[in-house]
């Protein structure tokens, strides 16, 4: 049989539109065929971004973090990747064709409808258009209005905690855009509000939402980070916001535990962040978030673990004995007996307090080993401190734990019955 030319010219497109997702992005052979007798138009199901525009096809899904605008003059919505023009581009209303108040709801899809409420209202901002009506909180503007003037105090008033929780379902759906991102957290008022509606308050159901926009926000987006850390909301300390996060975590439900530690492990991807607070030099933060390990719950945990595997600063320890690396205290545990070993911390106090969080992880799973590496570590520890208890310079303190260490070593690291000799050599 015989092909027309636009059939051709049909297998063409579809198999060039193939090789390009191979290279881009992992399609997984998914397609969509609008027309089941026509394999000929199928396409992936995963949008392919470029940096030109694109027209996005019925059924496709479109990644985050793209530029998306809607063509009136075609009617279709168009994607591409972000570049160093896109700044440029989108102050040109040739370009962005989206305008504050034309933008109409469309019941084709709401993944549809997302979209260009982001094109929307990122014209809006940028051309300093007067904010849409407040009836409809489904607009970014709105919402962001409908949350900075809303009364505490009066927040059962007037169906206000209504109204509240739907605008920020407004803002979460919108949030992991990345320039909408950026301009939550520069928007000092807004921020600011959402810290304060989120704490202190027995609300799960606000401080979850607040909570996974402050992340959504902060997630894989250095612009936003930049923006709390350059003062765009005055006097902002991540420090001391961590602190704040951490405080009293363990008595939170597991959902905002998760999200809390969600929103550290976003602000750790900065390297000022990152080297300021989660180093061996400066660990601040690191410290914050062992102390707090134990209290956490299971999947809380296992996000602390992998903002270390972030960090690269996760043992890789390839001792069998140890348990799978799906549990979060046998990472955990690796990761400080390794530090340990390789004497990464710069402060005794610090050595103190990881020892005791390890000896407290292995009490409490007996599956737990110790690697040899961290063996030979220890065994020089508590031979080295065995003479400073004829120094006068020594406190009790210090000369307590040089005890604890001794015990430690052979009742969680080692054989407990070596305890009574060891014991009996230092008589």
């Amino acid at each position: 049989m015989l092909l027309n030319i636009d059939t051709l010219l049909s297998i063409s497109l579809l198999l060039t539109q193939l090789t390009t997702a191979a290279t881009i992005v992992d399609v997984e052979e998914e397609l969509v065929c609008p027309d089941s007798n026509n394999p000929t138009i199928c396409y992936p199901k995963i949008f392919v971004p470029t940096n030109d525009w694109q027209v996005i096809k019925p059924g496709q899904d479109i990644p985050a973090g793209l530029h998306v605008r809607l063509n009136l003059e075609t009617s279709e919505r168009e994607a591409k990747l972000m570049t160093s023009e896109s700044d440029s581009e989108i102050n040109n209303e040739s370009v962005v064709l989206v305008g504050g108040d034309s933008v109409e709801e469309n019941n084709d899809s709401p993944e549809k409808f997302k979209h260009e409420q982001i094109a929307s209202a990122l014209h809006i901002n940028k051309k300093n258009k007067s904010r849409v009506s407040q009836g409809d909180l489904s607009d970014f503007n709105s919402a962001v209005e409908e949350v900075e003037q809303y009364d505490q105090d009066k927040g059962g008033q007037h169906d206000g905690k209504e109204r509240l929780l739907k605008a920020l379902d407004t803002i979460n759906d919108l949030s992991h855009d990345i320039e909408l991102g950026e301009q939550l957290t520069s928007n000092e008022v807004l921020f600011r509000k959402l810290i304060s509606l989120a704490s202190p308050t027995n609300d799960v159901q606000l401080e979850e939402k607040i909570y996974n926009i402050i992340a959504a926000s902060l997630r894989n987006n250095p612009g936003a980070t930049h923006n709390l850390l350059s003062g765009q909301v005055s006097g902002f300390d991540v420090g001391e916001f961590i602190t704040s996060l951490l405080k009293n975590i363990a008595d939170s439900p597991d959902v905002i535990q998760k999200r809390k530690i969600g929103i550290i492990q976003a602000l750790a991807q900065d390297p000022l962040v990152a080297q300021q607070l989660f180093s061996f030099d400066h660990p601040k933060g690191l410290n914050q978030l062992i102390e707090v390990y134990p209290r956490l719950s299971l999947d809380a945990k296992i996000r602390v673990v992998n903002l270390l595997e972030d960090l690269n600063m996760r043992g890789n320890s390839n001792d069998k004995r140890t348990i799978e690396d799906t549990d979060p205290d046998s990472n955990l545990s690796k990761f400080i007996q390794q530090a340990l070993a390789e004497e990464k911390f710069n402060n005794g106090e610090d050595v103190k307090s990881y020892f005791t969080h390890l000896a407290d992880i292995h009490k409490n799973d007996k599956n737990l080993k110790p690697t040899s590496e961290f063996l030979q570590w220890l065994s020089k520890e508590v031979e080295s401190r065995k003479e400073r208890k004829k120094r006068e310079d020594v406190s009790k303190e210090d000369l307590d734990f040089d005890k604890f260490m001794l015990t430690a070593r052979y009742e969680i690291f080692g054989n407990p019955m070596g305890l009574r000799k060891a014991t009996a050599d230092e008589l």
